[in-house]
């Protein structure tokens, strides 16, 4: 117990920071936080998927909104089906030519709970989101690696 005590101190003083934490210590709170930050994206991304619902929708006209510089953009509205009811869902991304004509297909997304929110499945969206849940995902598992050599490095120096 007594030859413990000088090993330790060494530790201490040999593997610290700055800020007098120990390199050890640190490792163990960036371990645990990119834990954290990693189940928390697992259990989103698990979140976002069983929630979102996809129909087949088609085009039914083209809705005209005045945009804020005075012009006038064309929406597309499309009808879908769930379970049986009738929805109609507009594009909430409009242009300044009608964009697709009457009877096109389309595909629609929406939460199980509210169809009467749904959206046009847009390409853009899901690519930016899959490349959110990508740099997150690489921000989390850095983490992870860097608490994990930390944790390392300061119990090698611990050894001797």
């Amino acid at each position: 117990m007594i030859a413990i005590a000088p090993v330790l101190a060494q530790t201490t003083l040999a593997q610290t920071t700055q800020d007098g934490v120990s390199m050890e210590a640190f490792g163990w709170g960036t371990l645990a936080f990119g834990l954290a930050g990693a189940i928390g994206l697992v259990l989103w991304i698990v979140s976002v998927l069983r929630r979102t619902g996809r129909a087949d929708g088609t085009v039914v006209r083209h809705d005209a909104v005045n945009n804020s510089e005075g012009g006038t953009t064309f929406a597309r509205v499309a009808e879908f089906h769930v379970d049986g009811e009738r929805y109609e869902c507009e594009d909430t991304s409009s242009s300044s030519w009608k964009r697709g004509n009457p009877g096109d297909r389309v595909t629609i997304s929406y939460r199980p709970s509210r169809p009467d929110r749904a959206n046009f499945t847009n390409g853009g969206r899901t690519i930016a989101r899959l490349v959110g849940w990508l740099a997150l995902g690489l921000t989390f598992g850095g983490m992870v690696a860097l608490g994990l050599l930390m944790i390392a490095e300061g119990s090698e120096s611990a050894l001797g």
